[in-house]
């Protein structure tokens, strides 16, 4: 049945399955015609008026399907993107009951996830309809909320791009995707999400990866979105794509970031401080941070990669919001081990400082005075006042804990 097209596909499946398979049989079901009937001739027939605009868009929809051979059918019981949408298992039987059944199971299994995804996009456009009604009338005081969904979709996507289709064009006559041609596609979603102004999240991403399956039925949903855990960004080029783009956009001052300075340094603390310090990003580094992001490494890989990003880290605490958003990208900070990753970071922005433990005697009293600050705890209160009335105390007196 590999010989089957859209075109011939009704004829082909004759020949192939034999004339007993009486394909011309009536159906039970009021939703289908006993009557064949032509694409040319299907907007004329029992005086319906078929939407033959939707021929192109429902042999685009079988072919990613791999079920070109049912296509012709379809039309000649006059199914439409409409029937198709809402047809029911039962139907497919009886829509399909000559068929052999490995396509008539097939063709339930896919519509039925295509209609799945249709409801998710649905879905999302009525919210997205309620939520500017119920703003239009206070769009001049209100900010613009932002999409609490989204109604991205691949087809949609792929066909008004020029590569985009060329990849249908590709997959339509290889059946495969090769790794480059995975890497375009990508880029195409995720030039779209990032035009759009989409936040990416874990139901957008596997949202796309669903689609891209659906249409590509060789692809692996891994390739494109894996969720690997509760507390653990999902992995995938989707996800991988985007944060690279806006990581990138962010470095070459594409899309600007808000910093919000701290209360309690002064104007002239940043002019004379490390704000003012610019620190050349180091190349080739996109791996690396995908590690740090991503995987769980041992601590001197860890260290390692630290290393080898310092600059570029520096340069996103700078143009950080709070600490909160450090320490949401910057997630090593709280490792058992993370003062050592300080040091590291200390280190490059204060090469010419003097070490607290090689001094500390000169800078104990910026200590205490921030430790009487910050500590509230009693007990801790306790043992502040107690090192306080000690009148010799070195670094090594001294244990810190979280």
């Amino acid at each position: 049945m590999s010989d089957y097209t859209p075109n011939g596909s009704y004829l082909n499946i004759q020949q192939s399955c034999s004339a007993s398979l009486g394909l011309h049989e009536t159906f039970d079901d009021d939703l289908f015609t006993s009557t064949p009937v032509s694409g040319s001739t299907v907007s004329g027939v029992l005086d319906y008026n078929y939407p033959v605009e939707d021929l192109p868009r429902m042999q685009q929809l079988f072919d990613s399907w791999g079920l070109k051979c049912v296509y012709q059918t379809c039309v000649d019981q006059l199914i439409d993107m409409t029937t198709l949408s809402r047809m029911k298992s039962e139907q497919v039987y009886r829509l399909l009951n000559n068929f052999p059944y490995g396509i008539i199971f097939k063709f339930e299994e896919e519509p039925e996830q295509w209609q799945k995804n249709m409801n998710i996009l649905n879905n999302c456009q009525n919210t997205n309809s309620n939520e500017m009604s119920l703003n239009k009338s206070n769009a001049e005081t209100l900010p613009k909320p932002h999409k609490s969904c989204h109604n991205l979709r691949v087809d949609e996507v792929l066909t008004s791009s020029t590569q985009g289709s060329l990849i249908l064009d590709y997959f339509k006559t290889h059946n495969k995707l090769n790794d480059g041609i995975r890497a375009t596609l990508v880029d195409i979603l995720i030039a779209q999400v990032l035009s759009q102004q989409i936040p990416m999240s874990v139901s957008l991403a596997e949202s796309l990866a669903n689609q891209i399956v659906a249409m590509f039925k060789t692809e692996v949903k891994d390739t494109y979105f894996m969720k690997i855990g509760c507390n653990k960004n999902p992995k995938g080029k989707l996800y991988s794509k985007y944060y690279n783009s806006v990581r990138n956009m962010k470095n070459t001052g594409l899309i600007p970031t808000t910093i919000i300075k701290n209360k309690i340094i002064t104007d002239k603390t940043q002019k004379n401080g490390w704000f003012e310090k610019e620190f050349v990003s180091e190349s080739e580094i996109d791996s690396i941070l995908d590690v740090l992001k991503y995987n769980d490494t041992t601590f001197p890989e860890l260290e390692s990669n630290w290393k080898a990003t310092v600059n570029y880290r520096l340069n996103d605490i700078k143009n950080s919001g709070s600490t909160t958003d450090i320490l949401k990208n910057w997630k090593q900070y709280k490792v058992p081990y993370g003062h050592k990753l300080i040091d590291i970071d200390y280190n490059v922005l204060f090469p010419n400082n003097i070490n607290i433990y090689q001094d500390f005697k000169d800078k104990s009293d910026k200590v205490f005075k921030l430790f009487d600050e910050k500590i509230k705890d009693l007990n801790s209160r306790k043992i502040l006042d107690t090192l306080k009335n000690t009148n010799e105390m070195n670094i090594n007196d001294i244990k810190i804990y979280n």
